[in-house]
Parts: C-alpha cells; sequence; structure tokens
C-alpha cells in the first residue's frame, strides 16, 4: 500500500538528518598531526555527514513523490486535499510537534548568535550548538512541512474511520 511505504520513506528522511548532526558533534575529535596530514576520521566524519544529507533527500523526495500520489488517489475517491499549505522551510508553529522543533529552533539560533559575539572559546560547545542547530532546522522544515501534514492528516482519518466503526 502506499501509505505504508510514504510512511517509511517520511521516517527514514527524519533519521538521516539524525546521522549527519551527530556526525557534526563528532568535529572537535578530528586533529592534525604535526606533519600537516589528516587521519582517516576527518574522511569518516564528513563522508557520514553527507551520506546522512543525500539519503535524507533521497528518502525526502521518495516520500514526497508517493504523496502526490496519494493525493490524487484520495481526491478522485473523497477530495482529501492535504498539501495546500506553505513548504516546511517558510511554515512555523502548524502543529505540536513542530511547536517543539520550532522552540529549539529559536534557541539554538540564539544561543549560537550569543557564543559568536561573547567569543565562546570552548569548541566542543560551538559545534554542540551548531548540530544540535542543524537538526533543528531539518526537523523544522519537516514537521511543518506538507508531507507531514498529509501523514498526519491520513492516520487521523484512518483512526477516526475506525472508531466510527468500532463505536
Amino acid at each position: 500500500m502506499l501509505i505504508k511505504k510514504f510512511k517509511r520513506y517520511f521516517i527514514l528522511s527524519l533519521l538521516f538528518p539524525v546521522v549527519s548532526s551527530i556526525s557534526v558533534g563528532f568535529i572537535p575529535l578530528i586533529r592534525i598531526n604535526c606533519y600537516g596530514g589528516v587521519r582517516l576520521s576527518t574522511y569518516a566524519i564528513g563522508g557520514i555527514f553527507w551520506f546522512g544529507v543525500i539519503f535524507e533527500q533521497v528518502f525526502f523526495w521518495k516520500a514526497n513523490f508517493l504523496r502526490k500520489q496519494i493525493e490524487k488517489q484520495l481526491i478522485k475517491k473523497k477530495g482529501f486535499i492535504c498539501s495546500n499549505n506553505h513548504v516546511g522551510i517558510i511554515s512555523f508553529f502548524q502543529n505540536n510537534e513542530a511547536k517543539i522543533c520550532d522552540g529549539i529552533l529559536f534557541i539554538f539560533i540564539v544561543l549560537t548568535i550569543i557564543f559568536y559575539f561573547i567569543k565562546i572559546k570552548n569548541e566542543q560547545v560551538i559545534i554542540s550548538c551548531v548540530a544540535i542547530l542543524f537538526l533543528s532546522i531539518n526537523f523544522h522544515c519537516f514537521f511543518n512541512g506538507k508531507n507531514y501534514k498529509c501523514l498526519k492528516m491520513y492516520l487521523k482519518n484512518v483512526k477516526d474511520k475506525e472508531k466510527n466503526e468500532n463505536g
């Protein structure tokens, strides 16, 4: 069924930014040796980051494609429309999950700006802040976006339908 594939791709597209964000958190472990060479860990961390970013997009695009197919089928059957809102990057506080992610996003934007102006010397604090900021930007886009809205509306309709049949 399309909705199961859509849900799977959407969840996978949520997991890969976590991988990229964790790899950003490992940046302080990279050290240049005394001869100016870099360790294998430098390439591994960079590779893991880009692996996460690329596969996030691949699964996001697959989920988006399936959402459009599901919408076409549901519009024909019931007039079910779930994507007449803005894209996730320019939408804020669309649902409870988005409110949490947007709150975290704003907190870490402010923290990053504060850390920049007070010139914090601890690179682990700054990199952790950037890693969480990266993740919160991704989650902001996902939870405010059309794919999540469609998934949430579809699951709500399924619950309501089961409730009406059983109750």
